[in-house]
């Protein structure tokens, strides 16, 4: 057959085309489904459950999936539909790159709660403009954009390949592992349990106010004390849990990982497991998956569990990365979208199971875990406990079961009905109502299985509400007061304590003893008749109402779960009633042991380092901590009269071709209007009313740095008579 140059020319223009398209689809979704969630494994690699070199597998399967998608877009589609799209994916490509990489703006911290996407609406402008730019590129500059594919995907391939393997290079090797196995779950002892509940930020005001007001919640609640004057030790749960299970403080001495290691050592689970006692650790890595740091599951320190990663953990894992990299590779007009209400889009139950069929692990080799239908993790707890709890075991039993609610995001209301509510107070309360009555639930079964009687309990929780409530209950008036000095603080130190001894009978009774969180353990020693342990704290019983005692609260903001040593603690002894602010010492900051030259922290008049020069390992926000004529608010500042002007110096002057991003934390009482001058350019940003911790970005490309060695910044108020501070 004759074949004529331009026929040549045609065909191989054809082929070309056809592995043109391929690879464009293919680095599209290499970036979104491979390459980006590798870097989120990587550099969050002790918070997540499955380890990145277990679970190569899982990325198998997801690098032949989009390759047969690529190949079956490149080489199956009409001729037609493969021009329109050619031209669109390369642009795609690019954009995923940029936006993945460059555009991240700050969202908050993906904990739960909700996130105010409005205070990115001006950056996202960015995004809208540059996706625009690029979907009227691929339609009426094609052809040029055609010309300039070869460029775009080998670029953008080659550096997306190299981070991807520095990542997988940089990760290192695994530990050999070890996966929570549910089968003992609901298992007690016929003769002794010790049972510990922690109900992740539920405060003991809520519940005293509860108690007043629906007495009938208190009914299931038999022989417990409810120990009124309790003091939290931390206001986070991350190094809290630690605190119940082994009594050991964290004092910023050492790396905090490095102390989830060390503190198990020699400590009351492996005095247990001596005793013979059968350790059951249930801590809710599903709802927090960074608490698998918190309790390091090694058999020395429980019996529920088995060797090797599962690969349901893998599959979970990997989807949570992907969620991230949806997020980040969304535009922000659609990153609310993505988020979806903290519900994400991947970490659903059809994809796991789709992944679970196409790894074809044998499930023999997996932990056994415990299917509920229900939509919320303590609504599951109840009904597998009423269809498996018995008392089978000859061995005493310990138990530690951690649950989700109250802690935001408010998921049900106090009828069990799955919701999703707006994180504040009110709705708060409804969630602790929910919580309180499955504790009563909890409490149903136990006595229903003859385990109740006779089994030492403690209820606990780890810290106050705080972030949603500043408020106190006022048992005289029957109302709640809001705390105005240290008002989130305070509240945060007012965790839950409720003890039952075995035997122990009659009405809910009331104690004021000053207790702590450092007295969780001590008191489960004593239940379990473990003795020669060094606690801190003390067995709660040894206390009496009217005893003197000095507690230590540290109160702390979360940065991330990769901060090495926990943000800076602020210190506070209590001396007397945990309610009166009277009892209050403010004993300053605890800070790492190790000096940082370069501090994310920032204090006026020190030279700021950015970009590369900034130490990778930091743990702090850009915050101010220091200027003149403030009045200091945690990290801060509060400028009485809304003005304030200082000079930011920098270790070098900006590139030419750099872009700098400002971030500030804005505070307001009403709606006001604040101007930012930066180096004599002016912007103007709008506070909503009664906004904490607003953060606002400010872009400052060359025409305005001017390569400047520092930055002029004043604010101002424009909003007359602004009675609230920056």
């Amino acid at each position: 057959m004759n074949v004529t140059k331009g026929n040549r020319k045609k065909q191989s223009g054809h082929v070309i085309g056809r592995w043109s398209l391929f690879l464009s689809l293919f680095l599209c979704l290499f970036q979104v489904f491979i390459s980006f969630p590798i870097a989120v494994w990587t550099r969050n690699k002790f918070n997540f459950e499955a380890p990145l070199t277990h679970s190569y597998s899982v990325l198998i399967i997801i690098m032949i999936l989009i390759t047969a998608a690529s190949i079956f877009v490149a080489f199956v589609l009409p001729k037609s539909l493969k021009e329109k799209l050619a031209p669109l994916l390369v642009a795609a490509v690019l954009m995923l790159f940029i936006q993945q990489n460059f555009l991240s703006w700050d969202y908050g911290i993906l904990d739960g709660q909700t996130l105010d996407f409005s205070q990115n609406n001006g950056l996202g402008v960015f995004d809208l403009l540059l996706w625009l730019t690029a979907a009227l590129a691929s339609v009426f500059a094609a052809k040029r954009l055609r010309s300039w594919a070869g460029n775009i995907l080998i670029g953008v391939g080659a550096i997306t390949f190299i981070m991807a393997g520095i990542n997988i290079a940089n990760y290192g090797e695994a530990n050999s592992t070890y996966s929570i196995d549910e089968r003992d779950k609901f298992n007690f002892s016929k003769t002794k349990n010790v049972l510990l509940f922690l109900f992740d930020a539920y405060q003991m005001d809520v519940f005293r106010e509860l108690a007043d007001s629906h007495p009938e919640l208190m009914e299931p609640l038999e022989g417990f004390t409810l120990y009124e004057n309790n003091s939290a030790t931390f206001a986070k749960t991350y190094p809290t849990i630690p605190l119940f299970l082994t009594g050991k403080v964290y004092r910023k001495e050492e790396p905090v990982l490095d102390f989830f290691q060390t503190a198990y050592k020699g400590s009351l689970l492996q005095s247990l497991q001596k005793e013979g006692w059968d350790v059951g650790l249930y801590h809710n890595v599903d709802a927090y998956s960074s608490l698998v740091n918190a309790v390091p599951a090694h058999p020395d320190i429980m019996d529920n569990i088995i060797s090797g990663t599962p690969s349901r953990a893998k599959i979970d894992t990997y989807l949570q990365a992907l969620d991230l990299s949806f997020f980040r590779a969304a535009p922000h007009q659609l990153k609310s979208i993505v988020f979806n209400k903290g519900n994400f889009v991947a970490r659903r139950d059809k994809p796991k199971k789709v992944l679970e069929k196409l790894t074809g692990e044998p499930q023999s080799a997996q932990p056994f875990k415990y299917d509920y239908k229900e939509k919320h993790d303590a609504l599951g707890f109840k009904s597998l406990m009423k269809e498996h709890a018995k008392p089978s075991m000859d061995d005493p039993v310990f138990r530690f079961y951690h649950f989700s609610l109250p802690h935001g995001p408010v998921l049900l209301d106090e009828n069990f009905n799955s919701v999703r509510l707006e994180n504040n107070f009110e709705n708060s309360r409804l969630y602790s109502i929910a919580a309180l009555k499955l504790m009563g639930d909890y409490i149903a079964q136990l006595k229903d299985i003859g385990v109740y009687d006779e089994a030492s309990i403690l209820i606990v929780s780890d810290h106050g509400m705080a972030a949603t409530n500043g408020e106190q209950y006022n048992g005289v008036t029957k109302r709640y007061e809001t705390l105005k000095k240290f008002g989130y603080t305070r509240a945060s130190a007012r965790s839950l304590l409720l003890v039952k001894n075995p035997g122990e009978t009659g009405p809910l009774k009331r104690s004021q003893a000053p207790t702590s969180g450092v007295d969780v353990a001590p008191t489960l020693a004593a239940a379990a008749g473990i003795e020669g342990l060094e606690f801190e704290g003390v067995d709660i019983h040894s206390l009496s109402e009217d005893m003197p005692r000095t507690r230590e609260y540290m109160y702390y903001t979360f940065t991330s779960w990769d901060s090495k040593y926990l943000n800076d603690f602020r210190v506070f002894e209590i001396d007397g009633d945990v309610r009166s602010l009277t009892s209050w010492n403010d004993k300053g900051y605890l800070k790492d042991p190790i000096p940082f030259e370069n501090r994310d922290r920032y204090t006026i008049g020190e030279t700021l380092s950015y970009g590369s020069e900034v130490k990778s390992e930091t743990d702090f926000l850009n915050a101010f901590t220091d200027v003149k004529k403030v009045t200091m608010n945690d990290n801060f500042i509060l400028a009485e009269n809304g003005a304030l002007d200082f000079n930011i110096k920098l270790t070098r002057p900006p590139k030419a071709g750099e872009t700098l991003l400002l971030q500030f934390k804005f505070w307001s009482g009403p709606k006001i209007t604040r101007q930012i001058t930066i180096n004599g350019e002016k912007f103007t940003t709008e506070i909503k009313p009664k906004k904490r911790g607003l953060t606002r970005g400010f872009i400052i490309p060359p025409h305005i740095h001017k390569s400047a060695p520092n930055f002029d910044i004043s604010f101002e108020s424009l909003t007359p008579d602004a009675p609230e501070p920056l």
